[in-house]
């Protein structure tokens, strides 16, 4: 099992637009706050779905400042905030 997450950290709501769009793919989001804060959680069995969801997430974590990473239950596959 994969765990794909992401925050939109700075709130931008355009930013929040096109994260949701994950959900036509199963993303869930938790800790919804009015101001377009918010987690993005996919959980998948699939490695491609995993590591094109990061890729989308990806494209937007310069404006949203939200780590992203992917992690299968015992160590981070990729990591935006990796040291």
């Amino acid at each position: 099992m994969y765990l794909v997450k992401t925050r939109n950290w700075h709130c931008k709501k355009w930013v929040k637009f096109f994260l949701d769009v994950s959900h036509m793919w199963g993303a869930e989001r938790g800790d919804s706050y009015d101001d377009g804060d918010g987690k993005y959680l996919l959980k998948t069995r699939s490695r491609a779905i995993a590591i094109f969801t990061w890729t989308y997430y990806m494209l937007f974590e310069h404006f949203s400042g939200g780590w992203t990473y992917v992690h299968n239950g015992e160590r981070f596959l990729l990591d935006s905030n990796a040291e």
